[in-house]
This record gives structure tokens, sequence and C-alpha cells, in this order.
């Protein structure tokens, strides 16, 4: 018949076995999504579950994962069943209103989230506090992004300028006039000009605070207030120096990848995005291509080609594809030295083994001052280039640590042969004639201080009459320092003054390590010297291969030495045991190809989680290490990997930075927050806005985007020598998106919450009521008997009883 295939159709999705069926495998697909499959008996160990989403060919996220065609078949498949079932076999009726209700509600959340998840955006967007704004005499201008550090030099007819931001108070007091107890956002900045150097303080919201700070002779007060000395805020009142809102424009989409390339000189990033980009599994053609984790899964050869083509007129490469070749989701970039250089640069491997098993194995470079001596300075390896120098090496000679005090006359050499390193119970030893004591911490031959530049220093503790300080001896002078005891091991940038009076010099003594390896005059050559005992050195040759006992139970084999190497740089895979998945992103690095006049240039990226202008302009704690190509027509192009950027619909600019906090303040540690708030404005056709509280739970919404809190600046001390430590506050992280449809999906939970109030509490009451009526209602036998009875009864006068009758 013609309507058969429908009613049979209609009996399909009607049939309750699909509905349990469709149901069985939502919740299976939901399972595997946000827990993975088993892979072990012990399904209670973290490590026995692996997320099929991750495997090769499908590399999706839990988002991404949860509106894939598959889940929205699903989703559609138990929509048009529910619509049948109900429409078919749950009559329209007042009893059956619960049922009618729970089953839209559940369709209409299903439509609201198509809506939500077919339009879903998200991202973040970095938004730095203030930028420094400065105007030259002569009319130029330039902008400096407030963070510690930052710098520029501006170059006028005049001579040149130099300014630095020296130090950051988010918190500054400020301590007189109208706004007196009022605390802001404060900037010291150097300034450098041809005629004179001073300090202006920039207070934000208070430009009428703006002051010089000039410098003084008084050690005790190294700087004083400009208003002071000449009564006047400004010593330079030609320069124009304000602090200013820093503006984001864009947003940046999470689980995205782009390349952006720019002609070398240029400012502005031009984008290329990259779709359909792995996300967790490794993709190279050639073990070569890496560095290969050692004791770690030997990851599998499979070369990806996916081609990225330009999408922008103003793209440097307009019309000719970049392609990437290989994927690395844990990887950073890493120079060895490997055999087969053309140049002499000694390296050689060792395996030191003792007879509890206890092995150490090491690499030393000969003429690399980072490597060619272990942390602890008990390994070294030189390179002795003549039979002189062979011998040289074999003599001991302790370093020599000179004290003077200059107005006592009095000069002391004292050879440095026991350290607190190694005896931390060592006394101070006191200089005849004076209140002076000092003691050796420890010492250190052939320090690089920074690329291309390496010293020797002696660290001593000197007791002053007043106080005891650190002191760090250079062999080269204008590097000796006074530090406080207590600032040894943290920040560096709390020096005070050398204490004249006492001077002190270092000699580097000749005092071979315990163990060093001498190569050299010949290639071949390769020796063993040792100054176990004191007083004593043992010279030994050495084959690689052999293993040689230095000490009782111990031994040391040369595993592999080579007098030429030359230095490669590749990506390094991180092992699998040391991987962390909230870090995917961050230490990905893909491989980029790129036609060149018939030939092919390749370039390994690493991620950058913005794709910053500059690295004046790049926030603390991220990177900014953009490649550079050069190209066979003489142009040169930088090259960044990062993510998809969208405009926002109206600049933000962060105006304030808060945290609440529990009883006792910030401690340092996270746990004591309760809250971060970001006061944010927005620059529409009127100017700013007035400020908006954004948190971490209260989102607020702004021309169709929601913004929350996502990240925050926190404290940090300098990270390595010369860096300048931040008091934090300098930056937040807003999370953007939008939240179409959310209203939709909330009517069809309401919907669906009334409709199971209706099923579970109304619906009793109503059949209940129905019972009772029908149990009230006589039956037709009941009434025809009762009609019989009446009939056969005589008939009655009626009854009067007072006003009323009574049958």
């Amino acid at each position: 018949m013609p309507g058969q295939p429908i009613k049979a159709l209609l009996d399909f999705f009607s049939n309750i076995w699909l509905g349990v069926t469709l149901l069985v495998i939502l919740f299976v697909y939901c399972s595997i999504g946000s827990a993975g499959v088993p892979t072990r008996l012990n399904i209670f160990a973290p490590a026995a579950w692996r997320h099929v989403r991750t495997a090769r060919g499908i590399e999706l996220t839990e988002f991404e994962w949860f509106h894939w065609w598959p889940f929205d078949l699903i989703i559609a498949l138990i929509c048009i069943t529910l619509t049948v079932t109900t429409i078919r076999r749950i009559p329209l009726k007042v009893i059956n209103l619960g049922v009618w209700m729970i089953h839209s509600g559940i369709i209409i959340l299903a439509l609201g989230s198509v809506i939500y998840f077919g339009t879903k955006v998200e991202g973040d967007s970095p938004v730095a506090r203030r930028q420094v704004e400065i105007k030259l005499p002569d009319g130029q201008t330039r902008s400096l992004m407030v963070k510690p550090g930052n710098q520029v030099s501006l170059v006028t007819q005049s001579g040149r300028y130099t300014f630095q931001i020296t130090s950051i108070d988010p918190q500054w007091e400020l301590l007189s006039g109208a706004d007196k107890g009022k605390k802001t956002y404060s900037v010291n900045l150097s300034v450098q000009t041809p005629q004179m150097q001073f300090i202006r303080q920039l207070i934000a919201g208070f430009p009428q605070y703006t002051e010089d700070l000039i410098r003084t002779d008084d050690p005790n007060q190294p700087f004083q207030r400009a208003v002071k000395a000449t009564g006047t805020p400004l010593v330079d009142d030609t320069l124009d120096i304000t602090l200013a809102y820093n503006p984001e424009k864009h947003f940046y989409l999470v689980n995205t990848r782009a390349i952006y390339l720019r002609t070398l000189g240029s400012r502005e990033w031009i984008e290329r995005p990259i779709e359909s980009m792995p996300r967790f599994n490794e993709y190279f053609s050639s073990h070569d291509d890496v560095w290969l984790a050692s004791n770690d899964l030997m990851p599998r050869l499979d070369p990806i080609d996916i081609a990225v083509p330009s999408v922008d007129e103003h793209d440097p490469l307009a019309g000719v594809d970049l392609h990437v070749t290989g994927f690395l989701p844990y990887a950073f970039e890493q120079t060895r030295r490997i055999p087969g250089g053309a140049t002499l640069d000694p390296l050689v491997r060792l395996r030191i083994e003792n007879t509890s098993g206890g092995v150490i194995r090491q690499e030393l470079a000969a003429f690399d001052p980072a490597s060619h001596s272990d942390a602890e300075g008990l390994l070294h390896f030189v390179w002795a280039d003549s039979p002189a120098a062979v011998e040289r090496f074999q003599e001991i000679r302790d370093p020599l640590l000179t004290i003077r005090i200059p107005e006592m006359s009095i000069e002391i050499n004292h050879a440095i042969s026991e350290t607190t390193a190694l005896n931390p119970e060592l006394e101070f030893t006191i200089i005849e004639g004076t209140d002076f004591s000092f003691r050796v911490n420890n010492f250190q031959d052939g320090l690089s201080i920074r690329p291309g530049i390496t010293d020797s220093l002696a660290i001593i503790e000197i007791q002053s009459p007043e106080k005891t300080f650190t002191r760090w001896v250079f062999a080269d002078p204008k590097f000796t320092r006074d530090l406080p005891m207590q600032d040894v091991m943290g920040g560096h940038d709390e020096e005070i003054p050398v204490d004249d009076r006492i001077i002190t010099t270092y000699t580097p003594g000749r005092r071979p390590a315990p163990l060093t390896i001498v190569a050299g005059p010949r290639e071949e050559d390769l020796h063993l010297l040792t100054t176990l005992s004191p007083g004593t050195v043992s010279f030994q040759q050495i084959r690689v291969g052999e293993k040689i006992e230095f000490a009782p139970g111990n031994s040391l084999t040369v595993e592999s030495y080579h007098a030429r190497t030359k230095m490669v740089t590749k990506p390094a895979i991180t092992p699998r045991a040391q991987r962390d998945p909230q870090m995917t992103a961050f230490l990905s690095m893909l491989r980029i190809s790129l036609p060149d006049s018939g030939q092919v240039q390749s370039t390994w990226l690493g991620y950058h989680h913005y794709p910053f202008a500059s690295g004046d302009e790049t926030l603390r704690r991220f990177a900014y290490q953009p490649a550079l190509l050069t190209l066979a027509d003489g142009r040169r192009i930088e090259i960044m990997f990062s993510r998809q950027r969208r405009l926002l619909p109206a600049a933000v600019a962060l105006d304030d930075f808060r945290i609440d906090t529990h009883i006792g303040g910030f401690t340092g540690q996270t746990s004591s927050i309760l809250d971060w708030i970001s006061l944010v404005r927005f620059q529409d056709k009127d100017g700013w806005t007035e400020p908006m509280e954004v948190r971490v739970n209260a989102p607020q919404e702004h021309r169709g985007l929601w913004f929350f809190q996502a990240q925050w600046d926190p404290p940090d001390p300098p990270r390595f020598q010369g860096d300048v430590g931040s008091n934090g506050l300098n930056y937040t992280v807003l999370g953007v998106g939008n939240r179409n449809g959310v209203a939709i999906q909330l009517l069809g939970c309401c919907i669906a919450v009334f409709g199971m109030i209706f099923a579970f509490y109304v619906k009793p009451i109503l059949k209940r009521r129905h019972q009772t009526a029908v149990l009230a209602r006589p039956t037709d036998s009941q009434a025809e008997s009762e009609l019989e009875e009446n009939a056969a009864l005589p008939e009655r006068e009626p009854v009067t009883v007072g006003m009323e009758e009574s049958p």
C-alpha cells in the first residue's frame, strides 16, 4: 500500500527499544569521550585509561568531541524518537502534560545546544595595564609598554634619549594632598637625556602628581624629590611623558592554530589560519629530524603535508602556499654537539659507576664554559694544545684571595684551601689589627657570566663592626659586588654599596678538579688526571671503552670521544613520562616548508601563545622568538606559530586590577586569594566606557561577547642574572566568548523541570481525584435495583416539619 513505508518508518521511530538503544549508545559515547577506554585490568590507575578522541585520524578536544557529527547524529535520532513516540503513543491530555513538557523541554534543550555549539566562539585576550607615551622636544613620539626593565632609545639632533622602567608599584599610596590615602599604580621611569639623568614618577589617574627624582651624593638617600632641590616638580618640562591605557583589539581562539608572517622591519603580523591541524601525536618523516627521547618508545614515522594558503592581500608571500610537514605536541628546541665537524671542538661522554650500582653519565665539551665541567665542579674536561700545556694542567696552586685595609695599610694574601661549601663549620679568619674577619663560601673559575663573557669568582662572607654581608669577588674587579646575607640565594637586584674600607681581589688558582679529562695535544690523545688525595696528582692514558678505577669501588669509562664536532639544533621530543597534558599547546612545535626558487626551505617553529608585535610588547612569562627566513631574492621574512585571532567589537583596556584575599592578605600562595578582579573599559565611539568589574565567576557582557577573568600577573622574583623582579599586577588575561542559544537551553531546562514537577506531584493528585470520583459514582446495576425497590414501596403523604417538607 502507498502509506506502508511511512507507517513502518513511524513504527520504527516509536519503538521503545530504539529509544533505549540510542540512550545506551549516547552513554557509551559520552563515557569514551570523557574518560576514555581502559587498557589495563587495574582500571583505577590513571595510566590505565586512554582517550580514543586523541588517536590518529581523530585528534579532537573534549569540546569538539561533543559536537562532532556522530554526537549530533545520536542527539538528532533521540529527538526524532521522542517526537514520534510522544505524538503517536501519548495522547495530549491534561493528565499527560508532564510527559509532553519533559519531552518538549529535552527537544528545546537540544535545539539550543545546536545553536550554542554551532556558533560557539571562545578565546582570551591579553591586556597590559598601561603604556608610557613619550614626546620629545623635536616632536618625536614613542610608546613603551609598562613592564619591569622595559626600555627604549631615541636619537635626536641634540643627542640620544634613553628611557627605562626601573620599578613599578601597583599599590602606591598617595601621602599628601586631597587624595591622601588612596592607592594607585605608580611607575618609575629612568630618563637619560643628552644633558642629565633623573627618574620621573608617573601615577595612574593622578597626572597632577607627576614629579622627578634627582640623584644626590648622600649614600643613605641616593635620590631626592626635584621640588625640594629646585623648587619645581620637573627638572625637564620639555619632555612630555604620560601614562595611558594600552588597549587590546584582538582575542585569540582556543584550540586553533595559525601561521603569522611579516617582512622584517614591519610591525603588523599577517595571519594564515591552519585547518585540520593534528594535536596529540607526532608527525614527521625521519628520525634524523628530531632528538629522540632516551629510554622511551620510538615514535612512529608518519609524515603530513597540510597546505596553508595566503588569505590576505597584504601577505608578504601572497600566492605562495606554506606547507606544514611536521608536528610535535611535546618538544623544545635544543642544540647539541655531534661528531663530524670540520673545526676542533672536543666532546667526551663519560660513565661513572660505583659498586652499589649507581651510574652517572656526563657529556662534557672542552671549549664550552657552560658544559666543560659538571655542576659540582668535581669533573672537568680540558684541551691541551701543547706538551707544555699538559704539564701546566698537572700543576697545583691554590687560588689566592688578597685583602687590603687601606686606612690601616694592611694587606694579606689568603690561599683558599677550605670553603664552607665543603666544611659548613669553617671558622671566620680574623684580620689582625682590625675589626674585620672573613671566610670563603666557594669559588669557581671560568664562570660564564653572560654569552661571550667568562670570569672567575670567589664568594666570601665578611664580618665588619656593623654587620655581616656577602661579597662576590671577581677576578675582574668591575663585577665585584656586595649583597645582604638574606639575598644571597634570592634575587640579586638587592645590592648594597660596596664597602670600600675593605678591598678584595681574587686570583684564580691552578687546582685541577678531582677528575680531569685532558685531551691533546694530538687529537687522539686522551688522559685522566686525578687529584683525590691532597698534594697528589695521578696522570694516566685512557682509551674509549676502557674502565679505569680511580678510587676504591668507583670507576670511570669513556663511552665516546670526538675531537672535531659540530653544533646541530633540532626539536627534542619530551619523554612521555614527563609530559603534562595541560601544557600540550604551549610545548608544541611544527615544521614549515616554503618553496623558494625551485628549492624548499624548512624550519621548525615553536608555539607562541600570542603573536606579540615585538619583544618590548611581550608580557612577562610569555615567549617571543619569531623565526627568520632569508629568501633567494634577498627578502627576509619573519614567521611565527600561534593561534587564530579575531577582532573585538571594541578595544578593551585595563583600568585597575585587584585581588580579594582571605584574612591576612596575600601570602604569595594562590590559596590565600578569594577572587581576581579586573576593572576594564571599552573604547566606544564616545570614548572610554565606565569601569566594569570582571571576575572569575561573574562575567560581563559587551556587544554580544562575554568577558571573564582567566589569568593574572602574580609577583615574580628575578628569574636570571640581570633580570628585574616584578611586583605583579601589570596585566590581565580576559576570557572571551559568546553565549548564543543559552536562553533557549534554559527555556528547555525549565520546561522539562516543570514537566517533572507536574508528572511526579500534580499527576498523582489528578489521578487520585479521578479514582475517587469513579468510585463515588454508582454503577448501572446498582441504579436499576434502586429504581425497582422504589417502585415497590407504597405511596406516603408528605410529612411537614416546621416550614419544610419531607418526602
